[in-house]
C-alpha cells in the first residue's frame, strides 16, 4: 500500500493502450477438453520467469534454521497426528530437520517448501508480498498463496469433513444447478470426473459455515478456479476461500450479501475513476448504453474468473492476493484502458460481443504484465459514501479521515 494524500494530480484525458497489435487482442479461440489442472496446466500457459527469484527467496529461510525464533515458529505451525492441512498431495515430504519434540499442535505443513514460505512470509512480509506481485512459478503458486493467507485463528482441521457431508436440501439443490455448467472446458469438471464432486463438497461446506450468505451464484466460479490451481484438493480450496472471506483486506463473501452493499460500493469506486481516467471511453459507453452488469459487476463478483482469459486471471490473482480488494478496481481500470482502442470503435452490440468472448481471448504474457504494471501505477480516488464498508476500507487500507477526495497511490 502506498501513501495516501488529499491532493489530486491534474486531469489527463488519455486512454492508455498497452499494446497496439490487433492480433494480440482480436484473436479469440474457444478451447475445450483441457485435460490438465494444477501446475501442469499452468506451465502450459506461462514460462516461469520468476523461478530464480523465488529460489533466492526460499534460500532466505536458511538463515532461520538455527535461530531460536524459527524453532519456536516450527513448534507452533508443524505437528504430528492427524491434524493436517495438506498443501500438496503430490509432493509430500515430512520435514526431517524439525525438532522431534514437536507434537500435538494444530497444524502440520507436510512439505518443507510450504513451511519455508510460511516462515518467510511471517519474518519478511514486505519482501514476500513484493515478490508475489511479480508472479510465482507454477509449482509454487498454490503454496505461496496459502502461506500468505493462512490464518491459524480460524483454521479447524476437523470442520471440513463434517460440513461437506451435510446440507439442507435447499442449499444442495441450488448448488447442483450450477455444478455442471461451471468451467465445462476442463475435463476435470466432466460428469464422470472428480471435479463436480469436489466442487459440490466445497460449496456445501462454505454455504453451511457462512449461513448469513449461504450459496450465491458466482461462488462456484471462484471455488472451481481454486481447484484448477491446486490440482483438485477440495479441502484446501475450502480453506483458501474462508481465509479470503475473513481477511478484512478482501471479505469476499460480503460481496455476495443481500442488497450487494459492498459490491455496489466497489462498482461506484470503479465508475468514478473510470470517468476520471478515461473520459472518452466512459462517454462512449454511456452513449452506447453499456451498463455495469455487462462487465464490471461480474469482474468484481467472481474476481475476474467468469469473463477474463484464465491465463490473465491467474496472474491477476498473484497481484490481488498480495494487495487487497481495491486491486480488483485498479486492474479493471487497466484492462478497460488497455482495450480502449478496440472498444471505442464498437457499437453496443460489438462491445457486448467483446465482453462475452473476452474469456476466449488469446493473450500474450507480456500484455498481461503491462496491464498489471499499469495497475500498480494507477491512483484510485475514493469519495466514499457513509456506510459500514466505507469505514472498513478507511481503517484497513490506511485511509485517514475523509476529505472531499481521497487518493490511494500504488496499491502495494
Amino acid at each position: 500500500m502506498g501513501s495516501v494524500c488529499s491532493k489530486t494530480k491534474p486531469k489527463t484525458k488519455v486512454i492508455v493502450v498497452v499494446e497496439k497489435k490487433e492480433s494480440d487482442f482480436t484473436k479469440f479461440e474457444i478451447v475445450t477438453n483441457i485435460d490438465k489442472i494444477g501446475h501442469d496446466y499452468q506451465q502450459q500457459l506461462f514460462f516461469d520467469r520468476q523461478f530464480l527469484e523465488w529460489e533466492k527467496l526460499l534460500q532466505e529461510t536458511e538463515t532461520y534454521t538455527n535461530d531460536k525464533n524459527y524453532i519456536k515458529m516450527c513448534s507452533e505451525y508443524v505437528a504430528a497426528d492427524n491434524h493436517i492441512i495438506r498443501f500438496d498431495l503430490h509432493d509430500i515430504e515430512v520435514v526431517q530437520k524439525l525438532p522431534q519434540l514437536i507434537t500435538n499442535q494444530k497444524v502440520r505443513f507436510e512439505d518443507e517448501t510450504t513451511l519455508k514460505l510460511y516462515v518467510l512470509c511471517q519474518q519478511q512480509n514486505k519482501l514476500y508480498i513484493n515478490t508475489l506481485m511479480k508472479g510465482v512459478p507454477a509449482n509454487l503458486r498454490w503454496k505461496a498463496w496459502m502461506a500468505l493467507l493462512f490464518n491459524q485463528e480460524i483454521y479447524d482441521p476437523d470442520i471440513y469433513k463434517k460440513l461437506s457431508s451435510q446440507s439442507t436440501q435447499y442449499t444442495k439443490d441450488d448448488i447442483q444447478k450450477d455444478i455442471y455448467r461451471t468451467m465445462p472446458q476442463f475435463v476435470y469438471f466432466s460428469k464422470d470426473q472428480n471435479g463436480p464432486i469436489h466442487l459440490e463438497k466445497v460449496l456445501i461446506a462454505l454455504a453451511i459455515q457462512n449461513q448469513e450468505v449461504g450459496y450465491v451464484q458466482g461462488m462456484n466460479q471462484i471455488a472451481a478456479f481454486t481447484l484448477i490451481i491446486n490440482n483438485g484438493r477440495d479441502e484446501e480450496s475450502f480453506w483458501l476461500m474462508n481465509f479470503l472471506a475473513k481477511n478484512k483486506k478482501f471479505l469476499i463473501f460480503d460481496i455476495f450479501k443481500a442488497k450487494f452493499e459492498y459490491l455496489n460500493l466497489l462498482m461506484d469506486i470503479f465508475e468514478k475513476n473510470f470517468e476520471e481516467q478515461s473520459p472518452m471511453l466512459y462517454e462512449h459507453f454511456k452513449v452506447q448504453g453499456v451498463v455495469n452488469m455487462q462487465y464490471i459487476f461480474s469482474w468484481i463478483l467472481t474476481l475476474f474468473i467468469y469473463q477474463l482469459p484464465i491465463k490473465m486471471v491467474i496472474r491477476f490473482w498473484d497481484y490481488i492476493l498480495a494487495s487487497n480488494i481495491l486491486s480488483v478496481i485498479t486492474l479493471s481500470l487497466s484492462v478497460i484502458n488497455s482495450y480502449g482502442h478496440i472498444l471505442l470503435n464498437e457499437n453496443l452490440e460489438g462491445i457486448q460481443n467483446f465482453f462475452t468472448n473476452f474469456k476466449n481471448l488469446t493473450v500474450k504474457t507480456e500484455v498481461i504484465e503491462k496491464i498489471i504494471q499499469h495497475a500498480t501505477q494507477t491512483n484510485l480516488k475514493l469519495n466514499l459514501k457513509s456506510c459500514y464498508y466505507s469505514e472498513l476500507i478507511r481503517n484497513n487500507f490506511q485511509i485517514k479521515e475523509p476529505a472531499q477526495q481521497q487518493v490511494i497511490e500504488n496499491l502495494e
